[in-house]
């Protein structure tokens, strides 16, 4: 087992510039890119990822009905007040209009308008930050941020309780083997824990010892339940590897797996979504590691985007 940290990366949004220096993964038009990335997080499979490997992969995923993969795919369009465009966001759960722009996912367009495929109304990422950035609070529910998180099973089960209108791709203990060194989320009480060093059945005695040895302010609490968290950790490891031994499949070795277990999730909302999600698990009464997470997006994102809650 390997104990490491959460982690918050952005990929994709309009308002925050891709560069050499890793500011977002891909640009704002790089959508189909996106939708392969949010795919192959379920098989972790990125490091499949080649310049046209999205064409075939997505092509193969809408023969299987994958199709929730797509709506990490967002387009903003511009209608002129001829365009009988402006009347298809009404009524629609799942796409939004604030004046001549409509904004959505592309199954949303796909879904409810099949009419409107034709990406000739896509406004220009420069358009998009010139316009949009002037008045945040006023076009937050049509600007779109996805976001990669690095986390436990746990806090991401919380994650997707939040519904409309986000979207999520997550890691699939149903068709990832683990092989290996599993990792394992640091606890919020577990400070200064080894992290990135593996820990078998042998050595765990020693790693438990050396690292509360070094604990200057020692809680009792927190001692007692140091050996019963690596303990639970390692026994999950061995049993899942014993069930694979035996010839049983990831999907039934899955249900000895804990849930600090690390998994990822690709998270697509509008920045009004992000706003709904702030405000609920930057609260004092949130999980902290729920709201670590929030706090490093905000981080994050404040040179690119003001959250209209929080400043």
């Amino acid at each position: 087992m390997i104990i490491r940290e959460q982690e918050v990366e952005i990929l994709s949004s309009p308002l925050i510039m891709w560069d050499s220096a890793g500011k977002a993964r891909f640009s704002y038009d790089e959508g189909e890119k996106l939708t392969e990335f949010a795919g192959r997080i379920c098989y972790k499979s990125e490091n499949r990822m080649t310049a046209e490997s999205w064409k075939e992969f997505l092509r193969r995923r809408k023969e299987e009905g994958h199709s929730s993969i797509f709506e990490h795919h967002w387009e903003i369009r511009k209608y002129n007040d001829v365009d009988d465009g402006l009347s298809i966001a009404v009524g629609s759960p799942f796409l939004f209009r604030k004046g001549p722009y409509i904004s959505g996912n592309v199954l949303a367009f796909e879904r409810d308008f099949p009419g409107y495929l034709e990406r000739t109304h896509l406004v220009p990422e420069q358009e998009i930050r010139h316009v949009f950035l002037s008045d945040i609070k006023k076009f937050a529910k049509l600007i779109p941020l996805s976001v990669r998180f690095v986390t436990n099973r746990g806090i991401t089960h919380e994650m997707v309780r939040h519904r409309y209108p986000f979207s999520y791709s997550q890691e699939s203990t149903r068709y990832c083997r683990y092989s290996g060194d599993m990792e394992f989320i640091r606890p919020e009480w577990l400070t200064d824990a080894p992290l990135g060093v593996s820990i078998t059945i042998d050595n765990v005695d020693d790693v438990v010892t050396d690292f509360w040895g070094g604990v200057k302010d020692k809680d009792d609490s927190v001692g007692k339940a140091i050996g019963a968290w690596f303990y639970a950790c390692l026994s999950s490891e061995i049993a899942y590897d014993r069930f694979l031994a035996a010839g049983r499949i990831p999907q039934e070795a899955r249900g000895v797996l804990m849930n600090d277990l690390k998994t990822e999730i690709v998270v697509t909302t509008s920045v009004w979504g992000w706003e709904w999600m702030l405000h609920r698990r930057l609260d004092v009464r949130a999980h902290p590691q729920y709201r670590e997470l929030m706090e490093e997006l905000v981080r994050i994102c404040r040179p690119f985007i003001t959250f209209t809650w929080r400043a």
